[in-house]
């Protein structure tokens, strides 16, 4: 059914930034009207509704997230990125089968939905990809899914698969499922990072992902063993190897990018790759904090991204646009990462680090239906003064009224319409004893 939602205070998202009292009007999961509703479209049957008292914004995207690790929250605390990976993460990781993964990635997305993600993009896994793809078709929300590689080692603690087996599984999902729902779900790859792959691999990923037009993504100068690693390996930074081997374009996601060298902002600026930002990860491992301000004044598209549970304890992207803001006043000021900046990293930002940017990001006619509605009446809120600093420093999950997804509700009042959250919290639960019983 189309849709009208009236008398919210819209925050737009797009470039005049306008915060105005009105209506939107959606059909077939377009946004065909702003601001008060003519006559003629007054004739049209729609669902309607009140959102008076509340904010109505673009959906938050998402463009960094492991749904795979969702099972392993809070068993791994207190080690920094390598250790954290080599004893605990890959060898987790390595247990899971396709039901594990499934309900990993249920629960992954519900929490994000609570938080008003409404698009993401998953670095994915080494294998059981196609049992995210399956949440995510249940799910209702948008997502581009993508297939990890890992082929330089072979130790059975750590996961692999060759690079044409890895070829052959991204062509068959991208045939069977990109643009699977008229585009909400899309297929990727995720080169893991540098140490994990031969660079013969990260050249070969780098080339499919330009024959198939798809977004690439992975890890880059995330910890400070890494990067030592791969200059003693390669003579060059992180950075710079991605990009020789084809890594780098506007079509692809860099996570982390923390320890970066001068000439990396030129790299990255002139390939037209966007950065996502993970501040809670990193500040949980330890890793550091990446220049990000900097970046933002160079020129560089900078996205947000709460990485995974285990390395966060949450996927809420509004604890990250909140950290985003905070934690880097103390080194280069309290004018920097303004609200409205940060808010931009979490919509408009992240669709066009997606190429997505002429579908959703904002509020604009033509647009997707892509939607949040939060509540501006909490005690813990008012009074408000700016739109922008109420929803960066005060807004919660709970705050979070409606999600919207190309017109079609699938989130209301802490109720997911496709889902049953204690079933999955339940099942989830029993998923992970018998992962670790497979451990």
């Amino acid at each position: 059914m189309d849709l009208i939602i009236e008398n919210a205070s819209i925050i737009t998202m797009d470039n005049n930034d306008s915060i105005t009292h009105g209506s939107l009007v959606i059909e077939a999961g377009i946004i065909k009207h702003i601001g008060n509703i003519p006559k003629h479209l007054k004739k049209h049957p729609y669902m309607v509704i009140n959102a008076e008292g509340n904010y109505l914004l673009p959906g938050f995207i998402q463009t960094h997230i492991h749904t795979g690790q969702t099972l392993f929250r809070g068993m791994v605390d207190d080690l920094e990125l390598l250790d954290w990976l080599s004893r605990y993460i890959w060898p987790l990781e390595m247990a899971h089968n396709e039901t594990s993964v499934y309900e990993s990635a249920r629960l992954s997305i519900l929490e994000m939905i609570s938080s008003g993600t409404t698009t993401f993009l998953d670095i994915g896994l080494v294998h059981h990809t196609e049992s995210i793809i399956r949440a995510l078709y249940e799910s209702g929300i948008r997502g581009i899914i993508c297939k990890m590689l890992m082929d330089k080692s072979e130790s059975r603690h750590v996961p692999y698969e060759s690079l044409d087996v890895s070829e052959a599984e991204i062509r068959y999902l991208f045939s069977k499922y990109h643009n699977l729902e008229n585009g909400r779900i899309m297929i990727g790859i995720g080169p893991r990072f540098a140490l994990s792959l031969r660079e013969e691999s990260l050249i070969r990923s780098a080339q499919l992902a330009r024959e198939l037009g798809i977004i690439i993504t992975t890890h880059s100068s995330e910890n400070i063993k890494e990067i030592t690693e791969v200059r003693d390996q390669y003579k060059d930074s992180n950075i710079s190897l991605l990009n020789k081997c084809g890594i780098l374009s506007k079509n692809s996601v860099i996570a982390h990018c923390i320890w970066l060298e001068k000439k990396d902002f030129d790299i990255l600026l002139e390939s037209g790759a966007s950065v996502a930002h993970c501040p809670g990860s990193n500040l949980k491992l330890g890793s550091g904090f990446a220049k990000i301000p900097e970046m933002l004044d160079y020129g560089i598209n900078v996205t947000l991204g709460a990485d995974g549970a285990p390395c966060n304890n949450n996927l809420s992207i509004l604890n990250e646009i909140r950290l985003a803001s905070l934690i880097h006043k103390p080194r280069i000021g309290p004018q920097k990462m303004d609200a409205k900046t940060v808010l931009k990293m979490a919509t408009i930002n992240g669709a066009k680090a997606l190429g997505l940017e002429k579908q959703i990001g904002s509020i604009e006619v033509g647009k997707k239906a892509d939607l949040i509605i939060i509540s501006k009446k909490g005690a813990h809120i008012n009074p408000i003064d700016n739109p922008y600093s109420a929803i960066v420093y005060s807004s919660n999950e709970s705050d979070i009224k409606y999600v919207i997804v190309s017109g079609k509700i699938v989130y209301k009042d802490g109720i997911h319409f496709f889902w049953d959250s204690d079933e999955i919290v339940r099942r989830a639960t029993e998923e992970k004893d018998k992962l670790l019983k497979r451990l």
